[in-house]
């Protein structure tokens, strides 16, 4: 497609691919997988005529056999009937053949012989007759082929579905009860820029969908599932609000749980708390597929940078120093600068940013440094490739890098959280600031970015409205959403109490289901390829200062943990200053702690000071730091400024 800002996107052609070629059975009677990965070029077609190729790889990977409770019922049922098959068999063989008045059809169709008496007759006419019919049986088998082999069926139940990775959701959306008419009800997945399924337009308040559609999970247990009452359908996959009539967000884990072979009532309300209640009943059909590291959660997500420092940059004025400063360029795009810093070899920014990334995998991410001259081109110093690869997810990492300039190295500290990176026709957005003093954080990040945003055009952060495993508890109808939450512009009751499960889910008991035959309705723009993440409920974290050391002589050593929220850095806590006699001082053992509700990757800062009774005293350093998620605690050393703080 050609993307048009104004109007339709354009078609630039069509490339049809023949399923058929890549779905063959096995001998067992289990399809199997063809992941040859083989590289394909097909032209493009264009009402007649190719123009330009399409560069691809295809692969097919069968679901498992699942038995869901209907057709289990039918085995049961055909069992049942093969075992009174087989007695009355039996009973038919126990008794003997009458040797009065067995009347036997033989001769041409339509006439009836005289009975036979003799029951030695009786009997060998019957041989001749099953003999006759295996025969038949026989040569129909010969005409039909072998057997078919269906491969073993699994049951799956509430239970087993946290074993399973990737497979196929498949949706049965039953009826509704709509305060909404003239809308399409969209699913939509993870970080899907269009809907996976779209239904027919509802027409009535009471409407029967009776509608099947499927989806592809690619990581189950951190996958969202939205459902979105829309006026008209977003063919161009904007989502815009004003569009969005009601929403509702959730985990698919949880979802599935509770839907799972179970009609069941997911409640969407819109800004004015009017409910629309859709009856939907799910089943999951597990891939034998090993998801590619390409594509798994933990290949995209948030990276945060801190551009601390420079050392041995070459000198590239005459007074023999550089006005150096930092670009950074992802994918071929700048989406930071750092400030100059003035008649220095040895620069030191302390400046962050914050920017979401697609693939760590593909990611081609580089620093260059310049010397910047008044009413001149900058001078190129050096650049140096940053292997986002090598990065561990959720461990802060300090690296140095060699600049292949003349001389240089620069300093960094990376920090790569996973979360699914919103599909966007805008393009990203990159959020900055400084941490040179704690109190003169500017542009602090959007930690929302974490927990359902969506990047849109001008860098605005719009939620989504999901929020950890459910939705997060209200104070009171009315109020607005408590610190933490993502406002997704829904009003007070469209997040109720928090219950670990998606909202207002319940089985019908009122209202018999409709017993029409399922149709599959068109599914608009459902794409193949590979979420805000579900995986981060929040849970309390208990953090203790014990002891400093390294700092300064005769300092008054202060230290402040500040929590990186979504409304910015918040204090948590502020020890008591200590004067540094010994070069070490410590705390008495939980005199200075602290509880903070945060989601198990949240962000920490350390702010060391040599406090002052008049004036603001000196800063002494500044790190990050993250609390461990793992539930065991412990102690940890984190490196703030020329010593470290425990």
């Amino acid at each position: 497609m050609d993307q048009e800002n104004v109007g339709k996107d354009r078609s630039l052609g069509v490339v049809e691919i023949a399923a058929a070629e890549y779905i063959r059975m096995g001998e067992a009677g289990e399809y199997e997988i063809n992941d040859s990965k083989r590289t394909l070029t097909e032209p493009l077609r264009v009402k007649g005529s190719t123009k330009g190729s399409l560069i691809f790889t295809c692969s097919f990977f069968p679901t498992l056999n699942v038995m869901d409770p209907d057709d289990e019922e039918k085995e049961t049922t055909r069992a049942s009937g093969d075992v009174l098959s087989k007695s009355l068999t039996s009973s038919r063989e126990s008794l003997d053949v009458p040797k009065v008045a067995n009347a036997v059809r033989n001769g041409a169709v339509g006439t009836i012989t005289p009975l036979k008496v003799d029951g030695t007759n009786a009997e060998n006419d019957l041989k001749k007759q099953l003999s006759a019919n295996e025969k038949e049986q026989s040569e129909a088998n010969e005409l039909l082929g072998p057997a078919k082999v269906e491969a073993p069926k699994i049951r799956i139940g509430v239970d087993d579905l946290a074993q399973y990775v990737s497979g196929l959701l498949v949706f049965n959306i039953l009826e509704g009860d709509m305060a909404h008419t003239g809308c399409h009800l969209e699913v939509v997945m993870d970080d899907m820029l269009f809907p996976s399924y779209s239904t027919s337009k509802i027409r009535s308040r009471q409407t029967s969908f009776n509608e099947v559609g499927d989806a592809m999970i690619r990581e189950l247990d951190m996958s969202r599932i939205i459902l979105r009452l829309v006026e008209g359908v977003d063919k161009k996959g904007e989502g815009n609000d004003e569009h969005i009539k009601a929403k509702l967000v959730g985990p698919t884990l949880t979802t599935l749980k509770q839907c799972l072979y179970t009609p069941s009532q997911l409640t969407l309300r819109d800004r004015e708390g009017r409910e629309s209640k859709i009856t939907v009943s799910l089943k999951f059909l597990p891939v034998k597929m090993t998801l590619d590291p390409s594509e798994s959660m933990n290949n995209q997500g948030n990276l945060r940078v801190e551009v601390l420092s420079a050392a041995n940059l070459p000198a590239a004025d005459r007074n023999g120093y550089s006005d150096p400063y930092c670009r950074f360029n992802l994918d071929g795009k700048e989406v930071y600068k750092t400030k100059t810093q003035k008649k220095t070899l040895a620069p030191a920014w302390n400046e962050f940013f914050e920017v979401p990334v697609r693939s760590r995998t593909a990611a081609h991410f580089e620093v260059s440094v310049y010397d910047w001259d008044f009413g001149d081109k900058a001078d190129f110093l050096g650049k140096a490739a940053i292997n986002l690869d090598k990065l561990e997810p959720l461990r802060q990492q300090e690296v140095e890098l060699g600049l292949d300039g003349k001389s240089g190295t620069v300093r960094l500290k990376m920090l790569f959280k996973p979360d699914y990176v919103m599909r966007s026709r805008q393009g990203s957005s990159t959020f900055s600031g400084t941490f040179n003093t704690p109190g003169k954080v500017i542009g602090a990040p959007v930690k929302g970015m974490g927990k359902g945003a969506v990047l849109v055009g001008g860098g605005v952060v719009k939620g989504a409205g999901f929020l950890g495993r459910g939705f997060r508890r209200r104070k009171s109808r009315g109020e607005g959403v408590e610190d933490g939450a993502v406002s997704n512009g829904l009003p007070a009751e469209a997040f109720p109490e928090e219950t670990g499960a998606i909202d207002g889910v319940n089985s019908p008991t009122e209202k018999a289901l409709p017993s029409t035959p399922h149709q599959r309705s068109r599914s608009f723009g459902t794409t193949t390829s590979v979420p805000q993440s579900p995986g981060t409920e929040p849970g309390t974290a208990t953090i203790s200062v014990l002891s400093a050391s390294g700092f300064p002589e005769h300092a008054k050593v202060e230290v402040r943990v500040l929590h990186d929220g979504p409304r910015g850095l918040k204090e948590v806590l502020k020890t008591k200053a200590i004067k540094n006699r010994t070069g070490e001082v410590s705390w008495e053992e939980g005199a200075e702690t602290r509880r903070v509700v945060c989601a198990p990757d949240a962000g920490f800062r350390l702010a060391v000071r040599d406090h002052s009774t008049f004036g603001t005293g000196s800063d002494l350093g500044e790190a990050a730091f993250l609390v461990n998620d793992q539930g065991a605690g412990g102690e940890q050393e984190v490196r703030v400024g020329g010593g470290a703080v425990v």
